[in-house]
């Protein structure tokens, strides 16, 4: 939708998204976004992949969106130099793929040991040169051992 805006930062947070399946890409290479999505409903959301990929700026409070329908997150937080909000209570449950998920994130240190990712098929270089990397037992046990 926003994908290559590069200096896009509109006020979005009043959209309703509720109807939303695919947040796929949507984001990407927006680097200066970083408009308050903590409000949105994503819960019908299925692909969240690449919906930030790039967007170095973002930071946005998504500690409470409910993503238990989601299933591809692969990208989502790609290269988000300075995404930190705390997403240790998401239900990723459902969730297939998880590949770079948090790459280059270079400010997030949610502790994510606790998500349930037993339906994973994909997670390489889910936190590779992201802040992660230092702190091993806050990724999810079966995404420390590269695959």
């Amino acid at each position: 939708m926003f994908r290559g805006c590069y200096n896009f930062n509109s006020d979005l947070s009043k959209w309703n998204v509720f109807n939303v399946n695919s947040f796929y890409y949507m984001f990407t290479y927006c680097s200066n976004f970083n408009s308050n999505l903590s409000k949105w409903n994503v819960s019908n959301g299925n692909s969240f992949s690449g919906m930030f990929e790039e967007c170095e700026n973002f930071n946005s409070d998504l500690s409470n969106w409910d993503v238990s329908n989601g299933k591809y997150f692969s990208y989502m937080f790609y290269k988000c130099r300075y995404f930190n909000s705390d997403l240790s209570n998401w239900d990723v449950s459902n969730g297939e793929t998880f590949s770079e998920m948090f790459y280059g994130c270079k400010s997030f240190d949610a502790n994510l040991s606790r998500w349930d990712v037993s339906k994973a098929r994909i997670w390489y270089n889910f936190a590779t040169d992201s802040l992660l990397e230092d702190y091993p037992e806050r990724i999810p046990a079966r995404f420390r051992k590269r695959r």
